[in-house]
């Protein structure tokens, strides 16, 4: 079995609709992404017109911190076995949810 896999959702200051939250990084648990943040996270500057919070020309520079730790921002995928199961029953779902004609 694979390890499960966690992403880290925050939203870019420079789109249009700042509420979208986009994956901005992966890994095997919620604390490594938050260590990863942790080491990106510098005192706030100003960059006019943006009050920026992680290091400049870093991965994050363009991320809003999150406003509250709650799971938007962190989510918990699972494991590749668990998606693909999930996949093949939806699959079974539909190809199952109307009389075959052919």
């Amino acid at each position: 079995m694979t390890a499960t896999t966690w992403l880290l959702r925050l939203n870019d200051m420079r789109a249009a609709q700042i509420e979208i939250l986009h994956t901005v990084a992966v890994a095997s648990s919620r604390e490594a992404l938050e260590a990863f943040m942790a080491a990106e996270k510098v005192e706030p500057y100003l960059d006019l017109p943006w009050a920026k919070s992680f290091r400049a020309g870093g991965p994050l520079e363009w991320c809003n911190p999150p406003y509250d730790w709650d799971t938007r921002h962190f989510v918990n995928i699972g494991t590749r076995e668990e998606a693909m199961a999930h996949a093949a029953a939806n699959y079974d779902d539909y190809a199952s949810s109307a009389p075959r004609v052919d």
